[in-house]
């Protein structure tokens, strides 16, 4: 890849690793929940773990399941042995997984914050937070309830409700 240096033996490996990771597509839709994949392996994957429930690696340590082996592996040597095998080398951070710190790279030292909410004009360093502000903030979704007795307080993160309940 004339982008990032990733190589591959087969031309339509190359054409599939563009469009996903730099250029975004996301063809592959799944007809139950409407979630959207590059690959159409990562839909097998998806339509197997979260509809059809299988997960058949199971962690001996925790209640942890997965779909692969490889990520019974990542999650015992990231949570239960606590390795940290990735180096940031502008700061002392070390982080469990390379996308962990390609996200601190990113947000951090290079302050990148690729997502942009359409309502306000308010930028994230990761989807998942631009997607948890569009719930809470203008679609004013709080999933979070008090579990206090005649409480009936809802929040939009755990993290309030725990503060509301301490």
């Amino acid at each position: 890849c004339n982008l990032c240096g990733y190589s591959c033996f087969k031309e339509n490996t190359l054409s599939d690793h563009i469009a996903a990771v730099h250029l975004g597509e996301k063809p592959h839709e799944c007809s139950e929940c409407n979630a959207k994949f590059s690959l159409n392996s990562q839909l097998s994957l998806h339509v197997r773990t979260v509809h059809e429930g299988k997960k058949p690696h199971k962690c001996p340590e925790c209640d942890y399941s997965c779909e692969a082996r490889g990520n019974l592996n990542a999650h015992i040597s990231r949570v239960h042995e606590g390795k940290k095998p990735f180096a940031c080398v502008q700061c002392d951070s070390r982080f469990p997984q390379k996308k962990d710190l390609q996200h601190h790279i990113d947000s951090v030292h290079e302050k990148k914050k690729p997502f942009k909410c359409d309502s306000c004009d308010k930028y994230f360093s990761l989807k998942h937070n631009l997607n948890g502000h569009i719930k809470s903030v203008h679609e004013k979704v709080k999933p979070f309830s008090c579990t206090k007795v005649n409480c009936d307080t809802t929040f939009t993160s755990k993290s309030k409700m725990n503060r509301h309940i301490e």
